[in-house]
């Protein structure tokens, strides 16, 4: 597998995994001990971690396991970790998205810098295609505005070039090609592509649509002009409504493989849904190690 092979951990980090009491985030945690990649804090309760973890023969001795049986309590102990640089890698556990994002949130925390933003990236394994790719935002802003577009998109470019991608290539998606006041998404595509020097050495057009900027051929047969068509690293949706159908079609019908992660703090999160194989937690946390 590609994902695999791109993704390559540096050091190994320690992570606070809140609500760890749950069989899949343990297999998880187990994988990531096998491979020497991480240490970990888990909270949650003790007995059920202890269980499962012996259910799936991970060995948990070196590892410290904190008694919370509060949901809250536990993600925002694990952001106050983050915080006091007791941990430097967050991954959610069995407990509700919008409680662990609240946590991350929470100004006491200090985990965002100012006027910053979060995002989910996701990084794609998509046999049709001829290289891994990166998604954003799949998950989290649901309709961002042009400064937030901005900051997601500075945010995966960080991802993009801890992972060695030396000049990503940068798609703004949008329907059409042609910029028109009634979609939205056209003018703040171009206006993305014309800030000049906000993005480093990164190649960014826009507004082009999904067929033209993975496809030399649709871009010929559209007569595009486009730099990126064909090779492109990056897709930066609109809005959350076509990045989560993209990111959800890929997953059932394209035979894809992905690994996500939540960008644009202090610390990375290990993102992954209740619904994700056990493949995709295993790289998700191999993504995050991977980074500088």
């Amino acid at each position: 597998m590609r994902l695999d092979k791109f993704l390559k951990p540096k050091t190994k980090k320690k992570v606070a995994v809140p609500f760890a009491h749950d069989d899949t985030v343990i297999k998880s945690v187990g994988y990531a001990l096998r491979k020497g990649i991480a240490d970990f804090i888990l909270f949650g309760d003790k007995r059920k971690i202890n269980r499962l973890a012996k259910k799936n023969n991970v060995d948990l001795s070196n590892i410290e396991c904190i008694q919370e049986l509060d949901a809250v309590t536990a993600c925002n102990s694990a952001a106050r970790m983050a915080r006091d640089g007791e941990v430097n890698v967050l991954m959610k556990g069995n407990v509700h998205t919008a409680i662990y994002v609240q946590s991350l949130l929470a100004k006491e925390h200090r985990l965002i810098p100012r006027g910053g933003v979060i995002s989910q990236i996701s990084v794609f394994d998509i046999p049709a295609y001829h290289k891994i790719i990166f998604l954003t935002d799949p998950g989290i802003n649901i309709s961002p505005n042009l400064n937030q577009k901005v900051k997601i998109l500075k945010n995966i470019l960080a991802v993009t070039r801890s992972l060695g991608v030396k000049k990503p290539k940068v798609a703004c998606l949008a329907p059409v090609e042609m910029v028109t006041k009634r979609l939205r998404s056209t003018v703040e595509a171009e206006k993305i592509s014309n800030m000049k020097g906000v993005f480093g050495n990164a190649i960014v057009e826009g507004p082009i649509g999904l067929d033209i900027a993975v496809s030399k051929e649709a871009a010929q047969i559209k007569a595009s002009r486009s730099k990126v068509s064909g090779d492109v690293d990056v897709l930066l949706f609109p809005e959350i409504h076509s990045g989560n159908m993209v990111y959800k079609t890929l997953m059932q019908f394209g035979n894809a493989t992905a690994a996500g992660m939540i960008g644009g703090l202090k610390v990375p999160v290990v993102l992954t849904s209740r619904s994700d194989t056990e493949e995709v937690r295993e790289l998700s946390m191999k993504l995050v190690m991977s980074l500088e």
